[in-house]
């Protein structure tokens, strides 16, 4: 597919353009730019092979110091500099008449031998995804709703065309629900027939055999490009017999036999328990140890989960999706919508380019609409071009991914990095899998990126490939992060926008960044309470690592205790010969080397264990702000009622009103009274006195 010149939208839609040079570009020359694109001026596939190799073929990035971009905008703090437009690319828009290429290509291929750094894959690494999920009868109490259904339908519609992907449920026996296969139409078809399979009438909860079953191929390393993952869904523990010690026996069989095999073979293990009353230790260490993801989750929360776990294991290309509107380009040739939907809300409605609204049941043909009661998933083969609008409520995990000719390739960042290091995060473009690097082409281009924490924090940079703030080379195609103070505790997430004027693209990427490179757990159910310490998957070489307990009372150093190791991914310590009914505090010390050799001392969060302190008691309110309390009468006796004032004050006050009313109403008749005398009556004569 060839791709078409950069052109301006229309005016009312479209954002000024990114001003990269004073020298102004006629339209006769841009014209050709993207035609021009398919000349050598592009590595091709067998080239970046050969870099890859050069550079190491880690995902990872050796932490060295560098210059980062100057961020163009933080929210939390006054604006710092920034880059200014007009000089955003002045090398890569002008290159100098000197440029080496050969001396560049050299000068780039030992900075970032020595960084350790891999350019990312121009070609889509192929994801293979395995789902286990469990079926045990306890799942009708934990799951209702049976919400593993929509959930389930939910990732098998969004996995990749061309990914292998397979699903199986367990309860006493193991079931393969869809067959490992590679994912397409057909696959998709029985995923979703077969989801409304999925039950809780299960005796037993049998991870092992799951485990065991599912990944029975995944005994050696993945190849180069193969991403690996697993998703355990439970709601228990090892459950495979009344007999406690055989359950004991195949919980120690995953940690000892399958949990290895799988970490040699690079795979990572996300697992979600679905109720508190599941084995929280087993599954955090198997998510810990492989570099995956551990939730407690309610069943409610299933799809968004999943939909956040589909997208940390097979990393998606999406487009902008901004105030419900997404420009869509001709080089989309698949466009896969999810809409999440809250309770009662309206039905979902899109809205064409041209101005034509349909819904699920006004769909065309080119449109596959599956509707669930908490989300819309429509995917259009061959959607028009130019601006869609999405008529539905506003939702931060609503997504527009799409499969395209035109990619945006970046670093694959672990899921757990460690606060204070720095890694560095390359960008490039690539058409049909060459990465472009045509510099009238990427002068139109604009690159950039946000992290934002679980705080809300937020950072804005503009990335740079003009050989500069940290950019190994001008106008080489790669644009350069540098991740080092950004990188505080919490979890995160970083965006990286690339707008062309008539063409988007967005990557998420989503990783967590601890103080300590382990996870310390205590099982206060145990008698006495346990300790337990496992080393996070990347963060320090679990051969070279000590660790000490430090524990404390009401800010008292009470011991100091090595802890040993337990299990070749364990470390516990029973926390024995404490006073009961005290409140307790631990710390663990770590010391140790990371898998590169660079030493590592830190201190873990302080975790608190035993009966909570005592609540201080209320602080009693000085005597003036309280009414002094009224003497009992003297003849009162001790079985008297309580008089009721407020019915005393209420007869007196209206024996008092009908009084005066009474008193007034007799003194204006008095004065209204007045005497009637007849007109023909005469006083009597008076006698004469004798």
């Amino acid at each position: 597919m060839q791709l078409s010149t950069p052109s301006m939208p229309p005016a009312s839609r479209a954002r000024p353009p990114t001003r990269v040079s004073k020298r102004r570009t006629s339209s006769s020359t841009r014209r050709p730019l993207l035609r021009r694109l398919n000349q050598p001026s592009i590595t091709n596939q067998a080239s970046e092979s050969t870099i890859r190799r050069h550079y190491g073929g880690s995902d990872g990035a050796t932490p060295v110091k560098m210059w980062s971009p100057v961020p163009i905008k933080q929210e939390d703090a006054p604006a710092a500099g920034g880059v200014p437009e007009e000089d955003a690319f002045p090398t890569m828009a002008r290159p100098s008449n000197t440029h080496n290429p050969a001396r560049t290509f050299l000068a780039t291929m030992i900075l970032f031998a020595g960084l350790g750094l891999a350019l990312p894959a121009h070609a889509e690494a192929l994801n293979d995804v395995r789902i286990l999920i469990d079926v045990s009868g306890s799942m009708k109490h934990n799951d209702p709703d049976n919400l593993r259904i929509p959930a389930l339908k939910l990732i098998t519609g969004l996995l990749p065309r061309d990914s292998r992907a397979g699903v199986w449920t367990f309860g006493r026996y193991v079931n393969m629900l869809v067959p490992l296969a590679t994912v397409d139409e057909d696959w998709r078809r029985r995923a979703l027939a077969a989801a409304d399979r999925i039950s809780s009438h299960g005796l037993f909860t049998d991870m092992e055999a799951t485990l065991a079953d599912a990944t029975w191929d995944w005994r050696k390393p993945a190849p180069e490009g193969e991403r690996r993952s697993l998703i355990l869904l439970t709601d228990g523990y090892v459950d495979v017999s009344t007999d406690k010690e055989k359950n004991a026996a195949s919980r120690q069989r995953i940690l000892d036999s399958i949990l290895p095999r799988l970490q040699r073979a690079g795979v990572t293990i996300h697992t979600i328990a679905l109720s508190k009353e599941a084995d929280q230790l087993l599954l955090r260490q198997l998510a810990t140890t492989t570099g995956g993801r551990y939730e407690q989750a309610d069943a409610r929360e299933l799809e968004r989960l999943f939909f956040h776990l589909f997208e940390t294991a097979t990393e998606p290309e999406t487009l902008p999706l901004v105030d419900n509107r997404v420009l869509v380009d001709e080089h989309v040739r698949e466009l896969t919508l999810l809409v999440f939907r809250r309770s009662a809300a309206r039905a979902t409605r899109l809205v064409t380019p041209g101005g034509k609204s349909f819904g699920e049941d006004s769909a065309p043909a080119n449109v596959h609409w599956h509707h669930e009661a908490r989300y819309d998933l429509v995917t259009i083969t061959g959607p028009e071009q130019g601006e869609w609008t999405v008529q539905a409520d506003t939702d931060p995990d609503n997504r527009v991914m799409v499969v395209t000719d035109f990619n945006v390739i970046a670093t694959r960042l672990p899921e757990n990095l460690a606060a204070g290091d720095r890694y560095t995060f390359l960008v490039r473009l690539t058409d049909r899998g060459r990465v472009i690097e045509k510099k009238d082409f990427l002068h139109f281009i604009r690159v950039s990126a946000t992290q934002e924490s679980d705080t809300g924090r937020r950072h804005h940079w503009l990335l740079l490939d003009n050989g500069r703030r940290g950019d190994a080379a001008p106008g080489d195609g790669i644009y350069t992060l540098h991740l080092d103070k950004t990188l505080r505790p919490g979890a995160h997430r970083l965006t990286v926008d690339v707008d062309g004027t008539t063409f988007r693209r967005r990557l998420t990427r989503s990783f967590h960044v601890y103080r300590s490179p382990v996870e310390v757990f205590i099982d206060e159910e145990a008698t006495p309470p346990v300790l337990h310490v496992i080393p996070r998957a990347g963060m320090i070489d679990p051969e070279n690592l000590t660790l000490t307990a430090v524990i404390s009372s009401g800010g008292e150093t009470l011991a100091r205790r090595t802890i040993p190791r337990h299990h070749p991914g364990r470390w516990r310590l029973p926390l024995e010969g404490l006073e009961k009914g005290r409140r307790h505090a631990v710390q663990v010390l770590v010391r140790g080397r990371r898998p590169d050799g660079r030493p590592v001392e830190a201190r873990t969060p302080v975790i608190r264990f035993g009966a909570p302190s005592p609540a201080p008691p209320p602080a009693e309110e000085p005597a003036r702000h309280r009414p002094a309390p009224t003497p009992p009468s003297e003849s009162s006796g001790a079985g008297q009622e309580a008089v009721n004032w407020l019915w005393v004050a209420f007869q007196v006050v209206l024996l008092n009103f009908l009084a005066i009313a009474s008193l007034v109403f007799a003194y204006r008749k008095w004065l209204r009274f007045e005497v009637q005398i007849p007109q023909d009556w005469h006083p009597p004569p008076q006698e004469q006195q004798t």
